[in-house]
């Protein structure tokens, strides 16, 4: 058929703060909800991955959270924007997993439990010292980060995060200090306050408030997902409907 419209074809032009793509979040009352991120909120979490991890520590990552999760698909930009390479799993196989590590000098990945327990698991039953890998971060217990730096000696990453906040807020080397989430990062402003929103001192639980970058689109208003409200975490500040307290070491 012959187009009428005799005005030229334009392409859009999505601006950098532009809604791009949106991230599952926790069902409410069986209802699914989702965080829309744009271009500048990946980018963030990019520079968090940099500043943090460093480009060494990227340049190969193994892929073994889905990219529809926040830790998955940050990281893969992450590493997509600094050069290096994204190994992806169709699923998580602990036995691939420990092979392309090692034949493809993959340097880190994200885990929840029981990843990194079976990855490790494999890679003793294999004999393998995991050689490339040079960081784990995610959320995991106390036995298994101690099994990773006696075992491999590389260091487990803890942080707080959520898809609101397109991944990590808070990351630090969990034997820092071991059972907290870690410091704010470089790119973000973490605080903890009460009901009135009034900060809260050093050792009193509270609700985190993060500004920053990297937290989701519209500010101060309601986003509709299949017709159901999706409450906003704003720049200025973020409420993340978690509690947490700071300690004198600032995690």
């Amino acid at each position: 058929m012959l187009d009428e419209d005799p005005s030229p074809l334009t392409e859009p032009q999505p601006a950098v703060d532009d809604g791009w793509l949106i991230i599952p979040t926790a069902a409410v009352d069986g209802i699914p909800k989702g965080a829309l991120l744009n271009q500048r909120n990946v980018m963030a979490s990019a520079d968090v991955h940099l500043h943090h991890f460093g480009r060494e520590a990227i340049k190969g990552h193994l892929v073994a959270l889905p990219i529809f999760h926040v830790m998955g698909l940050t990281s893969a930009w992450a590493t997509f924007i600094s050069g290096g390479k994204n190994v992806l799993l169709k699923q998580f196989d602990e036995k691939l997993a420990v092979n392309l590590i090692d034949t493809e000098d993959l340097t880190y990945f994200g885990s929840f439990p029981p990843v990194l327990e079976r990855v490790l698991d494999t890679a003793k039953e294999c004999g393998s010292t995991l050689e490339s890998l040079k960081l784990v971060y995610g959320l995991e217990g106390a036995e298994n980060i101690n099994r990773l730096q006696e075992e491999t000696g590389v260091f487990f990453w803890t942080g707080f995060g959520q898809a609101e906040t397109t991944a990590f807020v808070t990351a630090s080397p969990a034997s820092e200090c071991p059972g907290a989430s870690g410091r704010p990062t470089l790119i973000n402003s973490v605080s903890v306050v009460n009901e009135a929103d009034e900060q809260l001192p050093v050792g009193k639980e509270g609700e985190i408030v993060v500004r920053g970058e990297n937290v989701f689109l519209n500010t101060g208003t309601c986003l509709m997902l299949q017709n159901t409200p999706l409450e906003m975490a704003g720049i200025i500040p973020g409420t993340l409907d978690d509690l947490m307290k700071m300690d004198t070491c600032g995690t």
